[in-house]
C-alpha cells in the first residue's frame, strides 16, 4: 500500500523524534548493536528494476513475489535468483498474493496478482511448479472479473486449496443510495473452479477479509460501519457486528479463534465470536485503525493508528503492555501512520513501519531490545515525486533475519 505526499511538502530530511518508547519495569528499552542501522548497511540486497508495488512471502519461505507495474518477478529466497517474471496482461499490476499449495502432492504454488482499476479490477492466477516457474506458457490459468481488497489482506483458505476474490457489480438500476452489489467468488486453487458466489454482503465497499484459523468461516468489513461472519461452505451469513458508528478498516480472528478485532475510523472494538458480545473497546479520539496484529497467544493485541503510535493491549482487562508514539508537533497525521504490523519469532518480536521515514522498526518484547532499519538523509533524493511506500517486512525464520521491500525498488535482508 502506498501514500502519495504534494511534491512541494515532500521532506528532503527525516527528522526523527519519539514522545513515548517502549519500556519493560519502567526501563527504557535499548537499541541492538549498531542500531539504529541506514539502508547501506544491509546484509544483502537485490536492485529490482521497477518501482516495487507491492510483494508477497511464499507461507514456507521460500519464494518471494515482487509486483511492479507491468511484471511481477518470483525470487528464490535460497540465493535471490530471479525463477521466473509475469507480465501484466493489461493496465497495472496492484497487488499480489503467494501461496505454497498444501493440498498439492508436489507443493506446487499459486500466485493471484489483481490488475486494471476500478469499475473494471481483474484478478490472474498462476500455477507455479516446486521451483518457482510456470510449466509451459507463462499465460494466466484463468483472469477472474474482481480484484483483492488491500494490500497485506490473505485471501487463502488456511489449507490453501480455496482463495477470494472481491467483486463490486455495479447494479443495472443504481439508486442514489445503492450502486453497487458487494459480492465474494471462492475459487478452488486445485482446479482452478469457481466453487461459491456470494451476493449483496454489504451495502458500502469491503475493506478486508480474514478467515477463521480452522477455515470453516471468514469475516468481512466494511464502510458501512459492519462487520460480518460467513461460513466458508455454505456461504450462509452467521453473524453480523455493529454498525460501530464508523467506517471499518481491518479485521483480524484471534489464533484461537475465539474473537475477532476490528478497527475502524475512531479506535478498536474485539467481540466474541459465539455470543457477539463486545469484550474490549478502545477510543482512539478518532484516530482511525487500519492496523491489527494478534499476539499468537490470543491474550493480547497490537494495534497501530493514524497519529503515528502503536499499542500493546490485554484483551481482558485493556491494560497497555507497550506504548510507542511519534513525536507529532513536526508532522502530519497522513505522513506517520502505523500501517504495516506484525508478530514474529513466536511472538517474541514485533515489526511495525510508519509512513514518516519509509523504514521498518523491530521491538523485541521480551528482551526490551529495539532495531530500526531505514534510509538515511541522502537516501531521501531516491524517494521522488512524493513516493512513500509502506514498506512490507517478512521474517524468514531459519536464518533469523527480516526480509524488507525498500521505497528505493530494494530488497533488502537484515540479521536480528
Amino acid at each position: 500500500m502506498t501514500t502519495i505526499a504534494p511534491v512541494d511538502t515532500f521532506p528532503t530530511s527525516w527528522p526523527y523524534f519519539i514522545a513515548k518508547d517502549f519500556q519493560k519495569a519502567i526501563v527504557p528499552a535499548r537499541w541492538a548493536d549498531g542500531h539504529p542501522k541506514q539502508w547501506q548497511g544491509a546484509e544483502s540486497s537485490i536492485t529490482t528494476k521497477d518501482r516495487i508495488r507491492d510483494g508477497a512471502l511464499s507461507q514456507d519461505s521460500r519464494y518471494l513475489a515482487v509486483a511492479s507495474a507491468s511484471e511481477v518477478t518470483i525470487y528464490s529466497i535460497t540465493d535471490g535468483k530471479i525463477c521466473q517474471m509475469l507480465t501484466c496482461p493489461e493496465g497495472r499490476f496492484q497487488r499480489v498474493l503467494l501461496r505454497m499449495m498444501e493440498s498439492s502432492p508436489s507443493k506446487d504454488y499459486c500466485l493471484l496478482a489483481d490488475f486494471g482499476s476500478i469499475p473494471y479490477p481483474q484478478t490472474a492466477f498462476w500455477k507455479l511448479d516446486e521451483h518457482g516457474k510456470v510449466q509451459g506458457t507463462n499465460k494466466p490459468v484463468l483472469i477472474i472479473k474482481a480484484s483483492l481488497p488491500d494490500a497485506g489482506c490473505d485471501m487463502f483458505h488456511p489449507s490453501s486449496q480455496y482463495f477470494l476474490v472481491y467483486e463490486r457489480e455495479r447494479l443495472p438500476a443504481a439508486t442514489k443510495e445503492k450502486h453497487h452489489s458487494h459480492n465474494i467468488e471462492i475459487w478452488d486453487a486445485d482446479f482452478a473452479s469457481l466453487k461459491l458466489r456470494i451476493e449483496d454482503m454489504h451495502d458500502e465497499i469491503m475493506s478486508w477479509v480474514d478467515f477463521s484459523p480452522d477455515g470453516s468461516t471468514f469475516a468481512t468489513s466494511s464502510m458501512d460501519q459492519t462487520a460480518k461472519i460467513w461460513n466458508a461452505a455454505s456461504g450462509a451469513l452467521v453473524r453480523t457486528f455493529g454498525p460501530t458508528g464508523h467506517q471499518n478498516w481491518r479485521v483480524a480472528h484471534s489464533p484461537d479463534g475465539s474473537r475477532l478485532a476490528c478497527g475502524h475510523g475512531s479506535g478498536v472494538l474485539v467481540w466474541q465470536i459465539e455470543t457477539g458480545e463486545t469484550i474490549f473497546k478502545f477510543d482512539s479520539n478518532r484516530h482511525w485503525v487500519r492496523s491489527l496484529a494478534w499476539h499468537p497467544s490470543s491474550k493480547c493485541l497490537a494495534y497501530g493508528h493514524c497519529n503515528g503510535g502503536l499499542q500493546i493491549r490485554s484483551v481482558e482487562s485493556g491494560k497497555v503492555f507497550q506504548e510507542w508514539q511519534l513525536d507529532m508537533t513536526r508532522w502530519p497525521r497522513q505522513d506517520t501512520e502505523v500501517l504495516v504490523l506484525g508478530w514474529f519469532d513466536g511472538g517474541r518480536k514485533l515489526a511495525f513501519a510508519t509512513g514518516l521515514h519509509a523504514g521498518v522498526e523491530v521491538y523485541d518484547v521480551e528482551e526490551n531490545i529495539k532495531w530500526r532499519f531505514a534510509p538515511s538523509d541522502e537516501d531521501s533524493s531516491l524517494l521522488t515525486n512524493g513516493w512513500r511506500p509502506l514498506v512490507p517486512a517478512y521474517w524468514i525464520a531459519d536464518n533469523k533475519s527480516l526480509l524488507c521491500l525498500d521505497a528505493d525498488n530494494k530488497i533488502r535482508v537484515w540479521n536480528l
